[in-house]
């Protein structure tokens, strides 16, 4: 289930964001904003610069908003089943299960 969340993720980052960081589980400050996400492996998460991460070792993800704004991101999320919440503009999608 995890590379199936990672898959969507990384795939609405690509085609609704313009940036995204991440949030490590036990660390205090995110990881840099960035300008890309992939899933390079199943159940796994690499951003700009940082990672590959496993999904239980990720908090939350921001994906910054593009063109369209965050409306089109939050919205693939939720489809998901993804619970979110709009941070500043950005989208925050929590990496929970």
């Amino acid at each position: 289930m995890a590379e199936s969340r990672c898959e969507v993720v990384a795939d609405v980052a690509r085609r609704f964001g313009r940036r995204s960081r991440l949030k490590l589980r036990g660390e205090g400050e995110p990881e840099p904003w960035g300008g890309w996400l992939i899933a390079p492996a199943a159940g796994y998460l690499e951003a700009d610069g940082s990672g590959p991460w496993a999904w239980r070792e990720v908090e939350w993800v921001e994906v910054g908003p593009g063109d369209a704004g965050a409306g089109p991101a939050a919205a693939a999320f939720a489809a998901a089943g993804l619970p979110t919440e709009l941070v500043g503009g950005a989208v925050r999608v929590f990496c929970v299960g």
